[in-house]
């Protein structure tokens, strides 16, 4: 089983072929230090395509959270339009304020603060993520370092 998974079959293939179950195939690998490293490369760059892609997608609503954000508070400052229905007559009236009601602005200014947290909350877990790199690479280069000093 082992040779056949170095050879490159997947576990389903050598599972198949062994007529067992691909945990029993997994365990025998293991066993005898088995590892097919295509397959590994080829998730590892899935992943790491993957990661790329969320980066990109975090930054692009970060961007947009803080545009959005800076629509909302530029509205405190604008004429605001209120208006009326009903009555006895089920009328419509509307007036052109010089701001926005309290009640409008509070909403402006909880919805501007939520986008600009998000937009904070989003640079932060980036900024995480550089530092776990950083972090990960240099324990690789420790532990080859490590691995050198070994051999000699």
């Amino acid at each position: 089983m082992a040779d056949a998974r170095a050879a490159g079959y997947s576990l389903r293939e050598v599972a198949e072929r062994f007529a067992c179950s691909r945990s029993t195939v997994r365990d025998a690998c293991k066993r005898y230090g088995v590892t097919n490293d295509a397959a590994l490369s080829k998730v590892s760059a899935a992943h790491e395509s993957a990661r790329e892609r969320n980066a990109a997608r975090r930054e692009n609503l970060q961007e947009e959270s803080l545009r959005r954000a800076g629509e909302f508070l530029q509205q405190l400052g604008r004429p605001h339009l209120v208006f009326n229905i009903g009555g006895k007559d089920n009328t419509y009236t509307e007036h052109t304020l010089d701001r926005p009601p309290t009640g409008d602005i509070r909403n402006l200014v909880t919805s501007a603060a939520t986008l600009v947290k998000t937009a904070n909350d989003l640079a932060r877990l980036e900024a995480e993520r550089a530092t776990s790199g950083e972090a990960s690479a240099l324990i690789q280069r420790l532990v080859a370092g490590l691995d050198d000093d070994g051999d000699e």
